[in-house]
């Protein structure tokens, strides 16, 4: 008798076509790109699910992508990070939403003289930081 849990892996893997690299999920994807694995009223991104069935559990942290591919299962690109590996990713791949802004929300351009990195990625207008400072001197 087939068990519970080897029904879920049968299940999931009906959506995964395997190619010489990545793995490619073809089921549901959520919102965010990824993914989406339902079954016995549990939803997992795809991802997750395919880094528990291939390492045995899942850590207390992101499951990060070393091809930047948001579709792949591949258990061999995937690997346990924070959420500043995750961050990185996303930003070496062209992901984040955030980096195809112009502007800040201020209306300031965001130029190399304008703009400060953060460590974590995160970009700051320069303009804003000045009014910022200056009026906090006042008050």
């Amino acid at each position: 008798m087939e068990s519970v849990i080897e029904k879920m892996n049968e299940k999931f893997f009906e959506n995964v076509i395997k190619t010489d690299d990545c793995w490619l999920w073809i089921g549901s994807k959520a919102s965010t790109g990824y993914g989406d694995f339902r079954s016995n009223n549990v939803r997992y991104k795809a991802h997750r699910y395919s880094y528990l069935i291939h390492y045995g559990k899942l850590p207390n942290k992101f499951i990060c992508h070393k091809c930047n591919n948001p579709l792949c299962v591949n258990p061999s690109h995937l690997y346990a990070g924070d959420a500043l590996n995750n961050v990185s990713d996303m930003i070496k791949a062209g992901r984040q939403n955030n980096q195809v802004k112009t502007h800040c929300p201020n209306g300031h351009e965001y130029t190399p003289d304008n703009t400060y990195i953060h460590k974590n990625g995160s970009r700051r207008c320069k303009s804003c930081a000045k009014l910022y400072s200056k009026n906090k001197r006042r008050a």
